[in-house]
C-alpha cells in the first residue's frame, strides 16, 4: 500500500540458532510490472520495456534484483527499492493557423523537486520529426511539465517571440492567466501520456513590397496584388490575401514562410496586367524568408540599445546600436518591365569656333517635317575643309519601360541589373571607315594627322568599344547612360548614303543601330590634265669654260604667283584661264668659279604664302563665268648641275631654267541634306588643282 509491502518470514528453531550467532541469512528478492506500456510513434506501435529499479538509495542498479539479509534482532528494518521507470509523454507541435507541423522544436520535461523547484532534465529531451511529432519520457511517480523551444539552422534553442499553447484537443493543462511554464504538473503514473499538442504562436512583423521599377527612384504601384503565404514542405494550400499598395506591414508566424504573387489586375476588375503576370509566374520570383529569429534579434538589439542610452544619457539618437544590429524584415516583388535603350547623337556648340561641324538625332533639328527614323545626320561646317573628319558625341541611356494599373510608366533606374552587375554598352561604329579604298583616299588620308587617323578606327569592328552605365540627377530625376565620342570620316556616296553605328546592352537582348548620314565631299577623281609652258626663263645656268668645271644649284626654293583677273569653264568644250605672272626666286647656295657670279636674277618678287591648291566650283556640263581678282602662289624646290663633261664645257653646257605650270581638273562627289525633300543631295563638284616645277632646257 502506497509504495510499501511487509514480508513475514517463518524461521525455524535452526535457523534461529544461526540468527541467535549473529548469522545473516541472505534473502533474494525480485520484483517486475505486469504489463508493459504500448504507446503510438509514427506509423508503429511500440513497447516500453524500459522499466529500472535502484537501490541504497539510488545508489545501486537492481532493476534485475537485490540480496536482503535477516539478522538476530533486525525487527521492520526497511528496505527501499526506487522504481526509475520512465513513462512516455508524447503529441505534436504546429504552427498555429496553418496545419502545418513544426520540425525540430526541442520539447523536455521539467521534473518539480519535493520543494517544488524546477530541475529540467535533459537527458529525455527530444525534437520533433517531419510530422511534428515528439515522445520525450518522464520518471513515474514524478511531477514534470512540458517546456518547448524553437530551434535554428544551428541547433540553437529560440525563445524570445515564440510562445505555446495547447492545440486543439490536447490533454495538456494550461493555466490560462500564465505562460506555458505555469502549466499545472503533470503526475506520473503507470501509464502513457498521450496527444500533449502545442501550437507555436509566435509572429513576427513583415513589410511586403510590390513595384514597378526599383525602390530608389520609380516604385510604381503595379496593380492590385493578389499574394499567398504557405510554409515549405507543407502540405497545407497556403493562405491568400490582397495587397492593393505598393508597401503594406502584416504579422506573420515566426516561422521560415514562402511568398509568391498570385496575380496582379486593375482596381476596376477589368482585367490581369498580362506583361506582370507572366513574369510572376515564374517559380524564381517565389521568395523565402526566416522569421524564426525575427524577435530575438530585436529583443538583443533592444539591449545593446538600452545600455547605450545608460551610457549616452545626453544623445538625442534614437537608433544609437540598435539600428546597426535590427533590421526589420521585408520582401520585395519588383517587375523591372522591358529594358530599352535611347540613342542621342550630337554635335558641339555652335558658339564653339573649334568645332568642325554638328550633328542632329532629333526630329526638330532635321529642318524637315518626316526625317528617316533611327538616323542621325554628321554635317560638317561650311567654313572647314570638306575632306576633314568630324568628331560628334553620342550618348546611350537605358531604361525600363513598366506596365502598370495606370498605363506604361518609365522607369530610368536601369544602372544595375538584376544580379546588382553595372550594366554595360558595347558600340561597333563604321562612320570612320572607308568603304573605298583609292589613291584619292590616300591622299586625304595623307592630309590627317596621326591622332585623326586613330580616332577614325575608334571603336571600328575589329576593336568595339565598351562603356560603363553610370546614372545621373536632373531636375530630381535619375537617369542611367553610357557615352562616349566617335569620329566621322569620308561620307558614303552609295545610296542610301548610311554608315551603321550599332550599340548592344551587354547581356541582353536589347539593340539599337543608328543609320549615319555623313555629309561633305567624298574625294578627288582626277580626269583632265593640262601643262602651261613658260617661256621666259627665270635664271641662266652659265657653264664655266674648261674641262670638269661644273655649276650646280642645290635645294632652291622657286615660287609663282598668279594674278587671276578672269577665269571661264566649260566642261563640254574646255577650259581657258588667263594669267597674269609674277616670278619669285630665293636661291640658297650659288657655286661656280671664285669671284665669278653666273646667276641671274628675272622678275624678283617677295609676297606672302598661300596654299598651293585651288579649286573652281561648277556644275557639269555648263559654263561657269566668275569675274574677280585671286593670287595664288606655287612653291617647289629644285637642284640641278651643268655638265661636267670636257666636250661640253662652256657655253654647250649653259641652261636655261623655264617654269611650267600643270593644271588637274578633278571631279569631288558632295553629299548634303535637303530639308525641302527630307533627302541626301549628290551633287558633283570640279575643281582646278594647280603644281608648278621649273624645267630646264639646255
Amino acid at each position: 500500500k502506497d509504495g510499501y509491502l511487509n514480508i513475514p518470514f517463518l524461521v525455524s528453531k535452526q535457523d534461529a540458532f544461526f540468527l541467535s550467532n549473529n548469522v545473516k541469512v541472505p534473502i533474494e528478492l525480485v520484483y517486475y510490472k505486469e504489463q508493459a506500456i504500448q504507446i503510438q510513434d509514427g506509423n508503429r506501435t511500440r513497447s516500453m520495456l524500459g522499466d529500472r529499479f535502484t537501490c541504497n538509495g539510488g545508489a545501486t542498479n537492481c532493476t534485475a534484483g537485490t540480496v536482503a539479509y535477516l539478522q538476530h534482532l533486525d525487527f521492520d528494518k526497511p528496505i527501499t527499492i526506487y522504481d526509475m521507470s520512465e513513462i512516455p509523454i508524447s503529441g505534436t507541435v504546429t504552427i498555429r493557423g496553418t496545419d502545418c507541423p513544426l520540425q525540430n522544436a526541442l520539447v523536455c520535461p521539467v521534473r518539480l523537486s519535493s520543494q517544488g523547484d524546477k530541475s529540467p532534465s535533459t537527458k529525455s529531451c527530444a525534437a520533433t520529426d517531419e510530422f511534428g511529432k515528439y515522445v520525450v519520457t518522464a520518471h513515474i511517480n514524478t511531477e514534470v511539465y512540458l517546456e518547448l523551444k524553437v530551434r535554428d539552422e544551428d541547433d540553437m534553442a529560440v525563445t524570445a517571440g515564440h510562445s505555446f499553447e495547447p492545440g486543439p484537443f490536447s490533454a495538456a493543462i494550461v493555466d490560462a492567466a500564465n505562460s506555458i511554464r505555469a502549466m499545472r504538473p503533470i503526475k506520473i503514473e503507470n501509464r502513457p501520456y498521450e496527444n500533449y499538442n502545442f501550437e507555436d504562436i509566435g509572429m513576427a512583423p513583415l513589410e511586403i513590397a510590390v513595384a514597378g521599377g526599383g525602390q530608389d527612384h520609380c516604385d510604381f504601384l503595379l496593380g492590385n496584388a493578389t499574394i499567398k503565404m504557405s510554409v515549405p514542405g507543407c502540405s497545407w494550400p497556403g493562405e491568400q490575401f490582397s495587397q492593393a499598395t505598393v508597401y503594406k506591414n502584416y504579422t506573420f508566424p515566426a516561422q521560415k514562410l514562402q511568398f509568391q504573387v498570385m496575380s496582379v489586375s486593375s482596381f476596376d476588375g477589368t482585367g490581369d496586367l498580362p506583361n506582370v503576370n507572366r513574369y510572376f509566374e515564374d517559380p524564381s520570383t517565389i521568395q523565402s524568408i526566416d522569421l524564426t529569429e525575427d524577435a530575438e534579434l530585436r529583443a538583443m538589439a533592444q539591449t545593446y540599445e538600452d545600455e547605450y542610452q545608460k551610457e549616452n544619457p545626453d544623445s538625442n539618437s534614437t537608433s544609437g546600436v540598435y539600428g546597426d544590429m535590427y533590421e526589420p524584415s521585408a520582401i520585395r516583388f519588383q517587375f523591372d518591365g522591358t529594358l530599352d535603350m535611347e540613342i542621342d547623337i550630337y554635335g558641339h556648340s555652335s558658339t564653339n569656333l573649334d568645332s568642325r561641324g554638328d550633328a542632329y538625332p532629333k526630329t526638330d533639328c532635321w529642318e524637315c517635317s518626316d526625317p528617316p527614323p533611327d538616323t542621325a545626320l554628321l554635317q560638317k561646317n561650311a567654313n572647314q575643309n570638306p575632306s576633314s573628319v568630324l568628331d560628334f558625341s553620342w550618348k546611350a541611356t537605358l531604361y525600363y519601360d513598366i506596365e502598370t494599373c495606370d498605363g506604361m510608366q518609365r522607369c530610368n533606374d536601369a544602372m544595375f541589373d538584376e544580379d546588382g552587375a553595372q550594366m554595360r554598352v558595347n558600340v561597333t561604329s563604321e562612320v570612320g571607315i572607308d568603304y573605298i579604298q583609292n589613291p584619292p583616299f590616300d591622299e586625304w588620308a595623307q592630309q590627317l594627322s596621326n591622332e585623326d587617323q586613330n580616332n577614325l578606327n575608334r571603336c571600328s569592328p575589329k576593336s568595339p568599344c565598351t562603356e560603363l552605365v553610370s546614372d545621373s540627377n536632373y531636375d530630381n530625376v535619375t537617369y542611367s547612360y553610357a557615352e562616349g565620342s566617335l569620329y566621322a570620316g569620308r561620307p558614303n556616296i552609295d545610296p542610301p548614303f548610311t554608315k551603321p553605328l550599332t550599340f548592344q546592352v551587354v547581356g541582353h537582348d536589347v539593340r539599337k543601330e543608328i543609320d549615319c548620314i555623313v555629309t561633305g565631299a567624298f574625294g578627288d577623281s582626277p580626269y583632265l590634265s593640262i601643262e602651261v609652258p613658260e617661256y621666259l626663263p627665270i635664271m641662266i645656268l652659265r657653264d664655266p669654260p674648261g674641262s670638269g668645271s661644273y655649276v650646280s644649284y642645290e635645294n632652291i626654293q622657286t615660287t609663282m604667283s598668279f594674278n587671276k583677273a578672269n577665269r571661264d569653264w566649260d566642261v563640254g568644250d574646255g577650259i581657258g584661264v588667263e594669267f597674269n605672272k609674277v616670278h619669285s626666286d630665293e636661291e640658297s647656295e650659288c657655286e661656280g668659279f671664285a669671284g665669278e657670279q653666273v646667276c641671274e636674277k628675272v622678275g624678283v618678287e617677295t609676297t606672302s604664302r598661300t596654299k598651293n591648291r585651288f579649286s573652281l566650283h561648277a556644275k557639269s556640263n555648263l559654263l561657269f563665268s566668275e569675274e574677280r581678282s585671286m593670287k595664288y602662289e606655287l612653291t617647289t624646290t629644285w637642284s640641278y648641275k651643268t655638265s661636267t663633261s670636257p666636250w661640253n664645257a662652256g657655253r654647250k653646257s649653259d641652261v636655261f631654267v623655264v617654269p611650267q605650270v600643270t593644271l588637274q581638273l578633278s571631279e569631288t562627289t558632295v553629299l548634303a541634306w535637303n530639308p525641302s525633300i527630307c533627302a541626301v543631295e549628290e551633287t558633283t563638284e570640279s575643281s582646278l588643282n594647280a603644281t608648278y616645277e621649273p624645267n630646264t632646257a639646255g
